[in-house]
């Protein structure tokens, strides 16, 4: 349990745990407890780690982490008011599913972000922002190619954030980060659908191109189509849940 082995008696007492309270765990680093059970927490839900039926209690996380509840409770309290978790009728915290209405807004609002940043990245954008996305391209083939999902997300993500850092626009910066863990979650989802991350290291090598090319119109396409397909695929895989449930 890395920083939690205060005592590696009681450590090896504890009561065995589920998959994802032990992916958890193993997270966990050397920083202020309350933000590595906020990060840890907020992860793990992003990336899908809890069942969608799973159940979050304050007392049994604090209990298993072998910690005080007041942590979690400050973790928990700042996970309910991003929308990652939602108060549960019969007690505890439950992680919502993905709706229609939330993919159609959060795609919506990227779209629209993208497609401004694509206008100010073709002429803001440095060498060296260049060769950070072609380094990150790269990156991703190999997380690909050795089978790291949680490696291909993060790549991922990091390769719009490097687009969106290179643009000189404070708003937008702003805009994005609140809808960061939202956009994550559902790229999360995404990358897991059969195929989906060989055609997205597709598409950012294509956005390169656009971009040292200077070709607004293409790379506006290119965005515009690869945000769309990605919410169709995954619209379609919610509706297909909520059918066969």
């Amino acid at each position: 349990m890395e920083f939690l082995r205060r005592d590696s008696a009681l450590q090896e007492n504890k009561p065995s745990m589920e998959p994802s309270m032990e992916k958890l765990i193993g997270k966990l680093q050397r920083r202020p407890l309350r933000e590595e059970i906020y990060e840890s927490l907020k992860n793990a839900i992003i990336q899908g780690e809890f069942e969608s039926d799973e159940t979050l209690y304050e007392e049994q996380l604090a209990k298993k982490l072998g910690i005080s509840r007041t942590p979690i409770r400050e973790a928990i309290f700042k996970l309910e008011q991003q929308g990652l978790i939602i108060k549960s009728p019969r007690g505890g915290f439950n992680i919502p599913e993905l709706s229609t209405k939330e993919i159609e807004e959060i795609f919506g609002l990227r779209l629209i972000l993208e497609i401004y940043a694509a206008e100010l990245v073709v002429d803001q954008i440095t060498d060296e922002g260049i060769h950070a996305l072609e380094e990150n391209v790269k990156e991703s083939e190999k997380a690909l190619a050795e089978h790291r999902p949680a490696d291909m997300l993060l790549l991922n993500s990091e390769f719009h954030d490097i687009l969106a850092a290179a643009c000189d626009s404070k708003w937008l910066h702003d805009f994005i980060n609140r809808l960061r863990d939202h956009i994550t979650r559902h790229r999360a989802r995404i990358l897991k659908i059969k195929g989906r991350a060989v055609v997205s290291i597709k598409d950012h090598k294509m956005i390169i191109d656009a971009i040292k090319n200077k070709d607004r119109r293409k790379l506006k396409q290119i965005i515009r189509h690869h945000i769309n397909t990605g919410k169709k695929y995954l619209l379609k895989e919610y509706v297909d849940i909520k059918t066969e449930t």
